[in-house]
């Protein structure tokens, strides 16, 4: 066969193997989608319904009714508590009023008698004790001495300290009968116990000490105040408590109404949450159905396809085998290498061309080869750059660790050196010493 009709052949065959190529690529595409088709056919037969316990349902029945009933409870037992604790502070707080004008008047009334009777030794005795020395002096102009005006002064400073301190007392035992009642009650009030305590304690301080060198008697006072206190917190401890409610008979029996009302309400709203689940359950079945079907029909469309494009190629196969060609090279790119050496007249017969392309071939696998040893050269390079990087970086640390050893050997012979010449020193001085005693001797 001359060498146009090998030519004219050659591009025969390479004419089928433009049809035949992009029908194996299509078929290549077609199986992977079957093979995605397939996957999402077995994921999704493996997904199963799970019960929502939250899904909507039509008409939801109240469940709190119970919780309701016991707010309610709540409210109007906290109203009645903070009703009888105000009924209850009202005589109370007239009471330790009384007791704290009594006290008032009590620690008031041996100071009035003194200043009424002209009974100054008291005060006298009072600037005595804080160190306030006066003599009988008399102003010319008035006649009235430096020491009547001294105890005077004194007796109201004491008056007005002590009715001070058991006014402060008062409110304290006030304030403290408030905070007893919060306690019980704690819409009641909101008391300011400690400050007025506080205060108390501050004033009480200046009273306490002018009955001690005035009028030991007025301390009274104080006990009047604090029994009265006593005797008002001790008449609210068994006020209710309204943190605690106590339902009434009727109130009882509404709870349990609403309890039973709860607990059917919730037993419908899971019935109806049952039905709802099986309702979605079921549109979930039919749709893994729907789509399981459409899968399935798509595989079976991506089988048919596959069947028909290897038909297809497999009778464009028949009619590319030829006798001019082994299996091996009869294919789209030695025939396309073939024809352009024979047209472009480099090959003048079918085995030249046949030997250019299989010394084309081993050229290319020279190439190849060369490549490859090029890139184990490279990593071998740089394995070994890798291993000299290693070795000089032991060798410095070697070296480091030597220098380290040096300079540590060097400085403890420094202090060896510097402790034997302390020594030395020291010794020297002590001959020092004893010649110089020596000496002087």
């Amino acid at each position: 066969m001359d060498k146009q009709e090998v030519i004219k052949v050659l591009r025969e065959k390479l004419a089928l193997w433009d049809k035949i190529i992009p029908l194996m690529t299509k078929a290549t595409t077609v199986a992977m989608q079957k093979a995605q088709a397939m996957e999402n056919l077995e994921k999704d037969s493996k997904r199963s319904y799970q019960y929502d316990s939250q899904i909507k349902i039509k008409k939801t029945l109240p469940i709190h009714n119970e919780l309701e009933i016991q707010e309610q409870i709540r409210f109007r037992h906290s109203r009645e508590c903070l009703a009888t604790a105000k009924k209850k502070f009202a005589p109370l707080r007239v009471f330790l009023i009384v007791a704290t004008v009594i006290g008032i008047i009590i620690t008031s009334a041996p100071h009035i008698m003194n200043l009424l009777g002209d009974q100054m030794d008291p005060y006298l005795k009072f600037a005595s004790t804080i160190g306030y020395r006066v003599n009988g002096m008399a102003f010319q102009e008035t006649g009235f001495d430096i020491e009547q005006l001294t105890a005077w002064v004194l007796a109201i400073f004491s008056l007005g300290a002590q009715a001070l301190t058991v006014f402060l007392a008062g409110l304290s035992a006030l304030s403290s009968l408030k905070k007893k009642i919060e306690k019980r009650v704690p819409s009641f009030s909101s008391a300011s116990k400690g400050l007025w305590v506080a205060a108390t304690v501050i004033v009480g301080i200046f009273g306490l000490f002018t009955w001690v060198v005035t009028t030991p008697v007025g301390l009274v006072s104080l006990a009047v105040v604090i029994l009265a206190s006593l005797i008002a917190n001790a008449s609210v401890a068994k006020l209710p408590d309204a943190t605690l409610p106590q339902a009434t008979p009727a109130e009882l029996q509404r709870l349990q109404d609403a309890k039973k009302l709860d607990e059917e309400n919730r037993a419908a709203n899971e019935a109806e949450r049952r039905d709802e689940n099986e309702k979605a359950k079921k549109k979930f079945l039919d749709e893994q159905k729907k789509y399981a079907k459409q899968c399935k029909d798509e595989i079976a469309a991506y089988e048919k396809e596959i069947d028909q494009l290897t038909d297809e190629v497999a009778a464009l196969k028949k009619q590319v085998d030829t006798e001019l060609l082994s299996e091996k090279d009869n294919n789209y790119n030695t025939i396309e290498q073939l024809l352009n050496y024979l047209e472009n007249g480099r090959a003048d017969t079918l085995k030249e061309a046949l030997y250019m392309v299989d010394m084309a071939k081993e050229r290319e696998r020279d190439r190849e080869t060369q490549r490859q040893i090029a890139h184990m050269q490279m990593e071998n390079d740089r394995f070994m750059a890798q291993m000299k990087r290693d070795e000089e970086r032991r060798y410095n640390d070697r070296l480091l660790a030597q220098q380290r050893d040096h300079n540590e050997r060097i400085q403890r012979e420094q202090s060896r050196h510097n402790a034997e010449v302390e020594a030395h020193n020291r010794e020297m001085e002590r001959e020092l010493e004893k010649i110089k005693r020596d000496h002087n001797l």
